[in-house]
């Protein structure tokens, strides 16, 4: 059926970016087709997030494909390949950690030279790149000194307190990542994007009370900042936080378009087995655009394969609501529960 989209449309990159996302945790395969067919300079980072996503559910050859085809439209990357390095240490996938490590070197320290000035030109930046990638190669005093060098220019730039823990957490060394975290504390330090990246450095190691703690100074700080608290919200929901998850997911003033995510947020909690936390997501989505019939239509078809008919019907009758006489949507209604919800449709999607 997404075959015959395809064929109809082959720009609807929307279409084939939300039906890969859906296939990640059971059809990694299929998941990479389609986020590559999906894919829009503009959304970049969604190829980042479900290369993570893949390779987290230890799905390494699918998970290498898409961070592929994101390393060639972000090429200057090195953080986002250490990540994905961290992950295949994980799931032992030694020729991934070998390959993501040496792309990271190489965008960080094309040759030894560029290590001697660094030192020299004591770019920050730099040095908690390099710290990071030699821990993960196992060179821990070369890590030390990379970040020694430094130092002294992080009290200008806040920001790299949490990029030399993370460099710690992601080579397995949890008490020095989070010593590095701990001038963050510090009444004086304002700093919105370092509070967001220790949110996610604790989030990382399962420290969801701190990690709660800084993405709530960074909202005091960002009130507006609606994408950021999403994509917090994903990675609270990637980690299995429901609780945490959700609070952020579910903070008023988003824009409409944050509909895309909530939606596919809302079926993970609901296939899941968080039925009142998936309902509570999904509101928050419908009222971003209560006209989105399909967006309803695919909650209402994941309330029905997890035994939720009460809250499917509720959803179904708001998509029917808004136009009671197209036959199309009394279809969609009568074949989800015929299917038992198996699945994702989307035939709706075409005329």
């Amino acid at each position: 059926m997404m075959e015959t989209a395809y064929l109809k449309d082959p720009k609807d990159d929307f279409v084939f970016r939300t039906f890969g996302n859906f296939c990640v945790p059971d059809h990694p395969q299929l998941a990479a087709k389609w986020l590559l067919r999906g894919f829009h300079k503009e959304e970049v980072k969604v190829l980042l997030k479900a290369a993570l996503r893949l390779m987290k559910a230890g799905h390494g050859a699918a998970a290498e494909t898409v961070m592929d085809r994101y390393l060639k439209a972000e090429p200057d990357s090195p953080e986002d390949c250490m990540e994905f390095a961290k992950l295949a240490l994980a799931h032992k996938e030694g020729a991934l950690v070998a390959k993501f490590c040496a792309l990271a070197k190489a965008r960080i320290l094309p040759t030894e030279s560029a290590w001697t000035r660094a030192k020299i030109s004591k770019s920050a930046n730099d040095l908690v790149d390099i710290g990071a990638l030699r821990l993960l190669q196992g060179d821990r005093e070369g890590a030390e000194a990379a970040f020694v060098l430094a130092l002294p220019k992080v009290p200008k730039d806040p920001d790299l307190y949490a990029a030399i823990a993370r460099g710690w957490f992601a080579a397995g060394f949890k008490a020095e990542g989070i010593k590095a975290l701990e001038p963050l504390n510090s009444p004086a330090i304002k700093n919105s994007g370092a509070f967001y990246d220790a949110a996610f450095a604790y989030l990382s190691e399962g420290m969801i009370q701190e990690a709660d703690r800084f993405m709530s100074h960074f909202h005091s700080l960002e009130p507006r900042e609606w994408e950021d608290r999403i994509a917090f919200g994903e990675a609270a929901l990637d980690a299995g936080f429901t609780d945490l998850a959700v609070k952020w997911l579910t903070k008023p003033g988003a824009e409409r378009k944050a509909k895309e995510n909530l939606g596919v947020a809302a079926i993970r909690l609901m296939d899941s087995g968080h039925p009142e936390a998936a309902a509570n997501v999904m509101e928050v989505a419908y009222g971003l655009d209560p006209r989105d019939w399909p967006n309803s239509c695919e909650f209402g078809r994941a309330c029905v394969r997890n035994g939720n008919r009460e809250l499917a019907a509720k959803y179904f009758y708001r998509a029917i609501n808004l136009n009671p006489l197209s036959e199309r949507m009394w279809n969609e209604v009568a074949l989800a529960f015929a299917e038992n919800g198996k699945g994702i449709r989307n035939t709706f999607l075409i005329d």
